[in-house]
C-alpha cells in the first residue's frame, strides 16, 4: 500500500462484469493526472464528495504494474479528505500581545474559528520582564490563514505554534497547568 496526496478532479461510476457498481476518478498531484479505480462503498462516496467540491485528500492505494504495462494500475483502498485532517489535528498557539486593540482583533479572527480542537495561549508582559500566560480555550480550528491573519494583527508577535503530541497522560494536563486561565 502507498499513500499519495491528491486532488479529486472527476469521478465517474462504472459497473463491473458481475454487476457491482464501483468509482473511476481522475485525479491530480504536481507530477499530473491519474486515473484511478475504487471499488469499496464508503471509499467511492467520499471520493464523488471530494469531485463535487474540488478538493483534495490523502489516497492509500495499491499499484499493480502488469507485465508489459508502463502505467501501474491504481485502485484507491482509503481516502481521508484534507479537511477532516485538519480538523483533527491539535495545534497549541501562543501569542504574546502588546496593546488591548491587537486583543480585540484577535478575539475577531478567533470568533471565526471556533470548531476545532486547537488550543491558544496569550502572553501579555507584567513587572519585572515577566509575562502572565493565560488560557483562551481549546475549541479552534487554526490553520494557515488563520495563523497568516493572526501574525499579521499589529501589536501581536506569534510566540510558538506547534502541533501538539499525544502524551501517556493525554493532551489537556499537558498544557492547562501551567498558566492563568480565563473563565466565564
Amino acid at each position: 500500500m502507498t499513500i499519495m496526496a491528491a486532488m479529486v478532479e472527476d469521478v465517474r461510476w462504472r459497473e463491473t462484469k458481475r454487476g457491482a457498481r464501483y468509482a473511476n476518478a481522475t485525479f491530480s498531484d504536481s507530477s499530473g493526472q491519474f486515473q484511478a479505480s475504487c471499488f469499496e462503498e464508503d471509499a467511492c462516496k467520499a471520493i464523488e464528495e471530494l469531485a463535487r467540491d474540488g478538493d483534495c485528500a490523502l489516497l492509500v492505494v495499491e499499484l499493480d504494474r502488469l507485465p508489459g504495462e508502463e502505467t501501474p494500475r491504481v485502485t484507491v483502498r482509503g481516502v481521508e479528505p484534507f479537511r477532516q485532517i485538519a480538523s483533527a489535528s491539535r495545534m497549541e498557539l501562543t501569542v504574546d500581545v502588546e496593546t488591548a486593540e491587537a486583543v480585540a482583533k484577535l478575539a475577531e479572527i478567533l470568533s471565526q474559528a471556533e470548531g476545532g480542537r486547537s488550543e491558544i495561549f496569550l502572553r501579555a508582559p507584567v513587572s519585572d520582564g515577566q509575562a502572565a500566560r493565560v488560557f483562551l480555550g481549546d475549541r479552534f480550528s487554526l490553520g494557515a490563514d488563520q495563523v497568516d491573519a493572526i501574525g499579521a494583527i499589529r501589536g501581536l508577535t506569534i510566540h510558538r505554534f506547534e502541533r501538539m503530541d499525544v502524551k501517556a497522560d493525554g493532551y489537556k494536563t499537558r498544557t492547562r497547568r501551567s498558566g492563568m486561565r480565563l473563565v466565564g
